[in-house]
């Protein structure tokens, strides 16, 4: 079930960020990160299509993470470096993508979060959609450096690349897309997996405890405390829950 769940997470993962790509950023010429941005780059001072480009820099980069991320990582990314530019292709020929919107913030914000979600989507269930996202990962594994802020620096440096052909303004409009990208990218990592840790304090810990073990089915630890006013020695309960068990717990 995992294997699927890790299969559908990648396909679902590329196709959101060539979705983002093909209706929003090539249509409305914004600026972006990554593979594509370099592609934006590579289109406009040699005329290289951008599919053509995206391809090159994802098998460069796969065989690059093949050596200092093993083989497990290639077998999870090997699908998201070639699918990523034959959907990329596929969905830019659809002309009704093309149309979606002449709004330069509008397309701006659908772009980042879109990207920031397909993105998300593949490194959370252990894989990478290729390109720029191998880097991040090494910096992670090797330095400890967060993901997120490996993104966000990469993406930066490549939309600072794009300056010297673009106006001030689509400068202004590819931040918001690495901005939203990256904060994305956060919120989908975490998605699901976030927990509240409840503490109690009463001298009844005891029922308290067994309530939580057995009805609620979620760990318990014992700590030692002292009151503060009357400075008397005594238990108090701490549990990590799920959200939706922190209402039942109270």
């Amino acid at each position: 079930m995992k294997k699927w769940i890790s299969v559908i997470g990648i396909l679902a993962g590329n196709l959101i960020l060539a979705l983002s790509v093909a209706a929003f950023v090539i249509p409305s010429n914004l600026m972006a990160g990554g593979t594509t941005g370099l592609a934006l780059c590579l289109e406009h001072y040699f005329g290289i299509p951008i599919a053509v480009s995206v391809a090159a820099a994802n098998v460069t980069l796969f065989a690059v993470g093949l050596v200092c991320l093993g083989r497990r990582f290639a077998v999870t990314t090997l699908i998201s470096t070639f699918l990523y530019p034959l959907l990329l292709d596929l969905l830019q020929k659809l002309d009704v993508l093309q149309h979606l919107t002449d709004n330069l913030l509008l397309a701006a914000v659908f772009a980042g979060t879109l990207m920031g979600l397909g993105v998300g989507l593949v490194l959370k269930v252990g894989a990478s959609t290729g390109g720029f996202d191998i880097p991040p990962l090494i910096f992670h594994k090797k330095f400890g450096i967060p993901v997120s802020a490996s993104l966000y620096a990469i993406d930066t440096l490549i939309i600072l690349a794009q300056v010297t052909f673009s106006s001030p303004e689509k400068v202004l409009y590819g931040i918001i897309v690495v901005f939203l990208c990256s904060a994305t990218v956060n919120k989908v990592m975490v998605m699901g997996s976030s927990k509240v840790q409840l503490m109690v304090i009463s001298k009844d810990y005891q029922a308290i405890r067994q309530g939580l073990l057995q009805k609620l089915d979620c760990g318990a630890t014992l700590v030692n405390i002292e009151t503060g006013f009357t400075g008397e020695k005594q238990l108090a309960i701490m549990s990590i829950l799920t959200g939706r068990k922190l209402n039942e717990a109270k």
